[in-house]
């Protein structure tokens, strides 16, 4: 599943190695894949708490200066 990350990340999203991806997500399987999927392709993860309120969420990916965010379902209210 590590595998399917990486490439869908690469091809169907186009992050290339240097660039970030946040991620906003509980603590869970598809936390660990999508951390390592996006290590293989030499991307990093930006990990923000789903605590984090609107405004210190878009303050981090700004900073950070995200290419996407990753969200879990039931967190999608929150971006």
């Amino acid at each position: 599943r590590v595998d399917r990350v990486a490439a869908g990340a690469a091809s169907d999203l186009g992050i290339r190695p240097g660039e970030r991806a946040a991620l906003i997500a509980a603590n869970r399987l598809e936390f660990i894949e999508i951390v390592v999927g996006l290590s293989s392709i030499g991307a990093a993860a930006v990990l923000i708490s789903p605590r984090l309120v609107a405004a210190e969420i878009k303050f981090m990916c700004d900073d950070a200066r995200v290419r996407v965010v990753f969200v879990e379902a039931a967190l999608e209210e929150m971006v």
